[in-house]
Formats: C-alpha cells, sequence, structure tokens
C-alpha cells in the first residue's frame, strides 16, 4: 500500500520533505525539550540489509506473535523489539556439513538499539530452514524466543536443549525425518506423547517444492 510522508513547517507552511513510498519507512527526529534524545517513528518490514540479508519482519512478524500468545513462557515478549532478518546467501546449493545453525538470536547491537529501537535480532538462514518441515520451522523459532529475555537479556538452556521441546517431540525434533506435533495446534499441548512416523512420506516446504530427503541442518546455537 502507497504512503505520503510529508514535512510541514508548522509555521511558515513550508513543505520541507515530501515522499511517496510503497514500503515500509523509520522517521528518526529529537525535540528540544528532551536534551537531543532521538525518537524512531515507524518500522521497516522490508528491505535489503546488507549484501547478503533481508530484512523479513512482514513475514515472521505473525509467526513470532502467535507463538507469543499461546504460550504463557513467552508473553514477556514484546515481538516489535525483535528485527528479523534473513541470510539469503549461506548453503545456496550446498550441502552443509555437521550441524549449523538455521535460526539464531542475538542482541542487537547498541545502534540498531538507538535508531531503530530493536533490542534482538533474529537471523534466519534461508537455505536451511526452507529444507525444514513446517512443524520443525515453527519450533525452531518457539526454541529461538525462549532465548529472549525481559530486558534485552538472553536466557540459556536448561539443559542441552529446552526440556519442553525434548521431552515432547524428542531430542533429534530439528533434524528428523519423522512428523512433529505442530506446536501452534489448538489441541496440542506440552507432555503428549512423541510424534507419528512419517516414513518416506513427503512434505512440502514454503516454496511448495516437494522435499523427502533428510537434511542435518542445524544443532548450533550461538546465541546462548
Amino acid at each position: 500500500m502507497s504512503k505520503r510522508i510529508t514535512i510541514q513547517d508548522e509555521h511558515t507552511r513550508e513543505v520541507e520533505f515530501d515522499e511517496q513510498v510503497d514500503g515500509g519507512f523509520s522517521l528518526q527526529y529529537t525535540k528540544n525539550t528532551d536534551d537531543g534524545k532521538i525518537h524512531v517513528l515507524g518500522q521497516i518490514n522490508n528491505g535489503k540489509y546488507g549484501p547478503r540479508h533481508w530484512i523479513k519482519n512482514y513475514e515472521y512478524v505473525p509467526l513470532a506473535e502467535k507463538l507469543v500468545a499461546k504460550f504463557e513462557e513467552l508473553e514477556h515478549i514484546d515481538v516489535r523489539r525483535i528485527l528479523f532478518i534473513e541470510d539469503h546467501v549461506s548453503f545456496e546449493n550446498k550441502t552443509p556439513t555437521g550441524k549449523p545453525w538455521v535460526v539464531q538470536v542475538k542482541k542487537a547491537a547498541k545502534e540498531l538499539i538507538k535508531l531503530w529501537g530493536y533490542w534482538y535480532v533474529f537471523e534466519i538462514r534461508q537455505h536451511l530452514f526452507e529444507r525444514k518441515s513446517p512443524e520443525q520451522r515453527i519450533a525452531l523459532f518457539y526454541h529461538e524466543l525462549k532465548h529472549v529475555g525481559s530486558v534485552g537479556e538472553l536466557e540459556t538452556h536448561d539443559i542441552e536443549d529446552w526440556t519442553d521441546l525434548v521431552n515432547t517431540l524428542g531430542q533429534d525434533w530439528e533434524n528428523t525425518d519423522e512428523m512433529l506435533w505442530n506446536i501452534l495446534d489448538d489441541n496440542f499441548s506440552w507432555g503428549q506423547k512423541p510424534r507419528i512416523n512419517r516414513g518416506s512420506m513427503p512434505y512440502i516446504h514454503r516454496h511448495g517444492r516437494e522435499n523427502t530427503t533428510r537434511h542435518h541442518a542445524s544443532g548450533e546455537h550461538p546465541a546462548e
């Protein structure tokens, strides 16, 4: 949806800025009454973020909001304080070795906090993430959201992973070929019996291509 941003001098009525935009926007301004503090208006939800990343808040914020709304242990999270960026370069046309991380959360740099108002950065490796089943993607987001503290801090695991995920989805939930519970389903609760075997049944990833191959694509979590 197209928007017009206009800045006009209140006294002279002179238009100092007038621009039509069809994407997101982020405006910075100061006041003479609060010692020059920089204020931010608006947020960028979609745009280039360096040579290998793309801002994808428009795509990932809805998923994060659903998880925060459903799970009491996440209710302290303000999703508006998270910048979601997608790495669209790493592992393109490349088979990973070992267990590289797929999604990670980290504290935002001071400049990002000050200028854009974000406290955390979620980084998603597109070419690994899209190979995961829908259930695994949702669980990966839950896993990383549990690292988010209440005031810009990061929480650590209670075991090598989070107990609730391991006890319900299994220790290998990030890499398994088996069908996982969708933790966003209305009838889901922690402590349910383990997943149903998928066997060779294919799943459709977010771009609609059929995938039957097992990928060892996650495991490390540098955010800890």
